[in-house]
């Protein structure tokens, strides 16, 4: 066989090493890996599944991130070397309070995923034993609360991913905001514009809420 020959077949050993399809591109494809995570823990009211959206477009990961009603999956595709730092992060460089007890990994065949999303929690019959008691307020929704030029000025609900009620409001697990007392307030267009927008505190805290849309304390 002649260098060309034996060239070509290495090539195609290779792929077959990572399941990959030899009528695909192997300029997009070759190297990826699918990787299926589970977390339990104190991952759930947190801000966990933002931390993990960040996280993934740091390390150039496409996937998804979802609440079960056990902890958290996450599903990334992309180069090994970047999902090795990936997993470092993951472990420690969590958000406050949150607090991962277990954490497994598999391999999975590849999905082609398009970009990172936050998507609707896996509903199962497990039932997780980690519960979040209510938070503090944090020190960035303090300042908020006393700047006159916030919309949360002097709003006594003001809360982040990182503070505000959990355990108090809850009614069943994944903690979403549809299985909590928050459900029956709807987010106005600036809250919905918060939990949207990847690099904001309040990006898909369930409890955002300010003057306009949240509940109300009257004496």
């Amino acid at each position: 066989m002649g260098k060309a020959g034996k060239g070509e077949r290495e090539l195609q050993l290779y792929k077959a090493k990572f399941i990959i399809p030899l009528n695909q591109s192997t300029d997009s494809v070759i190297n990826k890996v699918n990787l299926n995570i589970r977390v339990s823990g104190f991952v759930q009211g947190v801000g966990f599944r933002p931390f993990v959206s960040r996280l993934a477009k740091l390390h150039f990961q496409n996937g998804w991130v979802a609440n079960t009603t056990d902890g958290v999956c996450i599903s990334i595709e992309g180069l090994p070397d970047n999902q090795t730092q990936f997993l470092h992060d993951l472990k420690n460089r969590l958000p406050p309070f949150a607090e991962i007890q277990s954490l497994s990994v598999s391999q999975e065949p590849l999905t082609d995923y398009v970009g990172f999303q936050i998507q609707a929690s896996i509903i199962d019959s497990k039932r997780s034993t980690f519960l979040l008691p209510d938070i503090a307020t944090c020190p960035d929704c303090l300042n908020d609360l006393f700047d006159r030029s916030s919309r949360f000025y002097r709003y006594p609900f003001t809360s982040c991913c990182n503070c505000g009620p959990r355990y108090s409001i809850i009614h069943s697990q994944p903690f979403d905001r549809v299985r909590t007392s928050m459900m029956e307030f709807k987010p106005c267009d600036e809250c919905e514009a918060d939990y949207g927008s990847i690099e904001n505190r309040r990006f898909h805290a369930q409890t955002i809420a300010c003057p306009k849309c949240g509940p109300q304390l009257h004496l």
